[in-house]
């Protein structure tokens, strides 16, 4: 059956491909949060969401089946996370933190105070299981993709693919992050496209922000604070959802 709303008591949630479950997914919900067969829990399945009975469990995996699909209410706000190239545990930071929030991707860029300028790609299995890990935790439904790391041309004319592609820069005076969400009708349910870039370790450089907005990125402070890179696409991309989803709450 389809169309059945979320349970009000939501549930334990995983990604899988397949019915049959086994490595750390299998040790969270049979070792660690001690399902048994019988037990009912969440699946996000082919890009859908299911509730599915544990029906059997072996020494090192378990099978589902599926008792019917959910309805999920995702909001229609795309997010690309445009983060220029960090040490490892900070892009992992990145992307255990932001993989909650269900992005559409994240894209690693070669910006210029980037100190490792190598055309390196961070979309390894270790770098999903994160990802995953976080969605799970969240209750999400859209897993985040990682995209092949880009140059900064190349990212900005992914972006202008977009509906709208900002950059966050703390020296900004003029233009604020509430004001933009204003100007661009940011309201649930409206279908949105938005492209966030965030800089290294050292920032952006003036030339950058120049080249940025001469290429429609439109520089963008967030607070009035300096936000560090690992966390300054979190505490923007919160912020942006908690405006965009505000409507969906009023009566």
């Amino acid at each position: 059956m389809v169309g059945q709303k979320l349970p009000e008591d939501t549930m334990d949630r995983i990604f899988s491909e397949t019915n049959v479950v086994f490595g750390d997914k299998y040790k969270h919900i049979i070792k660690s949060l001690r399902h048994k067969v019988g037990d009912i829990i969440e699946v996000v399945k082919d890009k859908k969401l299911y509730l599915a009975r544990i029906d059997e469990v072996k020494k090192s995996e378990f099978t589902f089946l599926i008792v019917e699909e959910l309805e999920d209410i995702e909001n229609n706000l795309e997010i690309y996370l445009f983060q220029a190239n960090i040490q490892k545990k900070k892009m992992e930071m990145v992307l255990k933190l932001n993989g909650m929030l269900a992005l559409n991707s994240i894209v690693p860029f070669i910006s210029e105070r980037t100190e490792n300028k190598k055309l390196e790609d961070i979309d390894n299995e270790r770098n999903y299981a994160i990802l995953t890990d976080s969605a799970e935790v969240s209750k999400a439904t859209r897993l985040t993709k990682i995209e092949k790391t880009m140059t900064t041309t190349d990212a900005i004319t992914l972006a202008n693919t977009l509906d709208y592609a900002i950059v966050l820069y703390e020296s900004e005076e003029t233009n604020s992050l509430f004001n933009f969400l204003n100007e661009i009708d940011c309201k649930f349910p409206g279908k949105l496209s938005v492209g966030i870039f965030v800089g290294p370790e050292g920032g952006f450089s003036e030339e950058e922000i120049t080249f940025f907005a001469e290429r429609n990125v439109k520089p963008i402070r967030v607070f009035k604070s300096i936000l560090r890179t690992e966390m300054a696409a979190f505490s923007t991309i919160s912020a942006i959802l908690a405006y965009y989803e505000r409507t969906r709450y009023e009566s």
